[in-house]
């Protein structure tokens, strides 16, 4: 009996430290991230499929890869490949009655130099990757997860699908008359257009990766800031003269999205006409503007635009109404022109053009009655930057 409380008194005495150093010990299995490149994680690998702006985005993954060329190279394949599912899914959903196209029946049918090389304009849009590391047995070991962008032009990839769905018939009425024909199709049939020779298909560097967000859904929210002149186009004289000479005008302004073509924004600026004899009239408008924009071209290169601006603007020089104040300066009695409110009316049109990526050149012109006693006149030139929210 003594004997056996000893040995479970050693027993114990042995476990508790070892209990203690495995329960405070980092040496068991987790993972964590280390790095990733770019290091903003890119929306688009949530996603399998996608289309933008005329073109068709495939996205591809590759995990647990122990260098990053390797990963690279698969995801890359990997995308590839989904591009071939994707033609033998449009024949399948336009060919109900046909057999289902694998890729590797979409490479044969599109020659033996694979299909990929067909589709001239595809190509891989970006790559993003994370590091990862994991604890095992006390060891650190690495690896990386790897995705692929790859793009094709929507109608490169309705062509090819119709070609592949004229195989498809071909071979569906070879087995119905019993011909035990390959899988490519005759050359010299007139019904099946001839594969012109293809370029190399480029290879996967091994570089790091891009960073690179394909394009997204256009946001029109953004902040400008331009100037230009006005020029008048009425008659407007009182007291001051008759305002017939070109002055020049200012602006800030910022718009926000409704949807996503349409923007209502408001601005602050400064605006000027002269008179014939010299003098000048200050407006100072604070307008509220409705904008649709219609971009165009990937990335939104270019934006045409037209809307209308509806305010208050505060007018001086435009009367021959003053108001007196002391000066306690000088102590003198001065008289300055005063100011009145008015009716601030335009209606715009423009285009912006991308300098890089949210930035844009902006042009526009503008028709601009202000409406007061009498009504002034005047179109309005501008130019100036704007820098997009997206």
């Amino acid at each position: 009996m003594r004997y056996s409380i000893l040995k479970f008194l050693l027993l114990l005495s042995l476990a508790l430290p070892w209990h203690s150093a495995t329960a405070g010990s980092k040496c068991f299995a987790e993972e964590y991230m280390v790095l990733s490149v770019p290091q903003a994680r890119p929306v688009w690998i949530d996603k399998l499929r996608f289309s933008e702006n005329g073109y068709e985005y495939f996205v591809a993954l590759s995990t647990q890869n122990t260098r990053i060329e390797s990963g690279i190279n698969t995801a890359v394949d990997n995308a590839n490949s989904a591009v071939l599912e994707a033609v033998g899914q449009v024949i399948q959903t336009k060919h109900e009655s046909l057999m289902t196209l694998t890729a590797d029946d979409v490479r044969k049918s599109l020659g033996s130099k694979g299909a990929t090389a067909y589709f001239r304009h595809k190509k891989r849009e970006a790559v993003y990757y994370e590091k990862w590391a994991t604890l095992k047995n006390c060891k650190k070991e690495y690896y990386y997860n790897v995705w692929a962008l790859m793009s094709v032009p929507s109608h490169e990839l309705k062509v090819e699908a119709d070609k592949a769905a004229i195989f498809l018939l071909n071979l569906q009425e070879s087995e119905n008359q019993g011909i035990a024909e390959g899988l490519l199709p005759d050359a010299n049939a007139t019904h099946i257009q001839e594969v012109p020779e293809a370029p190399p298909t480029l290879p996967v560097d091994n570089m790091p990766a891009e960073n690179f967000d394909p394009p997204s859904e256009f946001k029109c929210g953004n902040v400008t800031l331009m100037g230009g002149i006005n020029y008048p186009t009425g008659s407007y004289k009182d007291e001051n003269g008759d305002f017939k000479k070109w002055g020049f005008n200012i602006i800030v302004d910022g718009e926000f999205g409704v949807t996503p073509n349409v923007c209502m924004g408001v601005g602050i600026g400064y605006a000027s006409i002269r008179t014939t004899e010299g003098k000048t009239g200050h407006m100072m408008p604070i307008p509220v503007r409705a904008v649709v924009k219609l971009p165009i071209g990937r990335n939104h290169a270019v934006i045409p635009w037209f809307g209308a601006e509806v305010g208050l603007v505060v007018l001086y020089g435009f009367n021959n109404e003053t108001e007196t104040e002391l000066n306690n300066a000088t102590g003198r009695i001065e008289t300055n022109p005063k100011g009145e409110f008015a009716l601030w009316t335009a209606g715009v049109a423009g285009l912006d053009i991308k300098i890089q990526r949210n930035l844009y050149l902006t042009m526009s012109g503008a028709y601009v009655p202000v409406i007061s006693d009498d009504t002034l006149q005047f179109v309005m030139g501008r130019a100036g930057v704007r820098y997009y929210f997206k």
